[in-house]
């Protein structure tokens, strides 16, 4: 019998400042996604969660259990955000994923009960991270 893979550890990092901050949200588990990249598009009094992998790497969602504790963790960060920040703000996305979890992302959003998301997309050729999407204003 072959050796299972080791299963990837991801990290969940929650913030602790002041409530009335712009919300980021960090998902890299396919890249490094650094505090000073977010803070270059938000500002420096931005409040940070994350959602990252012990070893970002393109192919770290290698089995369905994979997903399954991504979207665990995930579920828990939208409600945390949501009861830290109050109704009225909005999640701003900084994503480096896997397809895969990508979808989930989705799947995982309720819309009519969880904050609005804004989507940033990493592009180079202007510098950094732009908006590209809006989901459930």
């Amino acid at each position: 019998m072959a050796a299972q893979p080791s299963r990837e550890t991801f990290r969940v990092e929650e913030y602790s400042g002041p409530a009335a901050a712009s919300v980021a949200l960090k998902l890299a588990l396919s890249a490094t996604v650094t505090d000073d990249r977010i803070r270059a598009v938000l500002g420096d009094d931005t409040a940070i969660w994350s959602l990252t992998a012990e070893n970002p790497h393109n192919d770290i969602i290698r089995r369905p259990e994979d997903l399954v504790e991504f979207k665990r963790h995930l579920r828990r960060l939208f409600d945390r955000i949501k009861a830290v920040h109050g109704e009225q703000a909005t999640i701003n996305v900084f994503p480096a994923l896997p397809t895969s979890a990508a979808v989930e992302v989705g799947r995982v959003l309720m819309p009519k009960a969880d904050l609005p998301l804004h989507i940033y997309d990493q592009n180079r050729s202007v510098g950094g991270f732009i908006p590209t999407l809006k989901i459930g204003e």
